[in-house]
């Protein structure tokens, strides 16, 4: 394949309006990250200097760590929790927002709102409910399911589904309409296989959120 100037023209297009974001994904994500793949070579002070070279001593420490064995065994367990049931219930409700159904933009409007809700707040509302004095969710203290709760259903990933419906052509409905297919079998057979792109991205989403 044969470059063209004009595909040279657009490459340095493209890439001259993802310099900002390469800018700041160098400064705070890739040079922090290469600097610490270095340093996990080495022992180091409390102040980062370094002191000697450790070679695989520190990863072999790691790997050997009943507390780390511990975390990844608990991150596993609350990933299989959130997932699996975080992408059902987006699914659903994504589904339910789709629909053309009375009263739908007021749900609409509720669930949107969550996304306004900061981290902190989220917290407070959870730290009510599994309040051990006054909490309705008592039962559920010092278990698993207590902390995967607040983390089955975001209303993010619900209204990336719902995106991914609405690029779903509406002649494809119509046609599905004709044939006489159920809503049901529409959503199956055609909006949700349509929609495979953004739910591998929710999917990838959900699990970084569980780590």
């Amino acid at each position: 394949m044969r470059w063209q100037r004009s595909d040279v023209r657009s490459l340095g297009v493209g890439l001259a309006y993802l310099a900002p974001s390469l800018i700041l994904f160098a400064a705070f994500v890739f040079i922090p990250l290469a600097q610490t793949i270095y340093l996990s070579f080495f022992n180091t002070r409390a102040t980062g200097a370094i002191t000697t070279f450790a070679g695989l001593d520190n990863y072999t420490e790691l790997l050997t760590s009943a507390t780390f064995r511990t975390g990844l065994l608990a991150t596993g367990i609350f990933a299989l929790y959130t997932v699996p049931i975080g992408i059902g219930l987006g699914l659903a409700l994504a589904v339910m927002l789709y629909q053309r159904l009375r009263g739908i933009s007021v749900f609409r409007t509720m669930l949107s709102s969550t996304i306004a809700i900061s981290a902190a707040v989220g917290a407070l509302i959870w730290l009510l409910l599994f309040n051990p004095s006054l909490g309705l969710l008592i039962g559920w203290l010092d278990t698993y399911q207590r902390l995967a709760v607040p983390f089955m259903a975001t209303a993010l990933g619900t209204f990336l589904l719902r995106q991914a419906f609405m690029q779903v052509p509406r002649d494809l409905w119509d046609a599905a309409r004709i044939d006489c297919a159920s809503t049901f079998r529409f959503l199956i057979s055609t909006v949700i296989p349509l929609s495979r792109p953004a739910l591998g991205t929710v999917a990838i989403w959900r699990i970084h959120q569980s780590r």
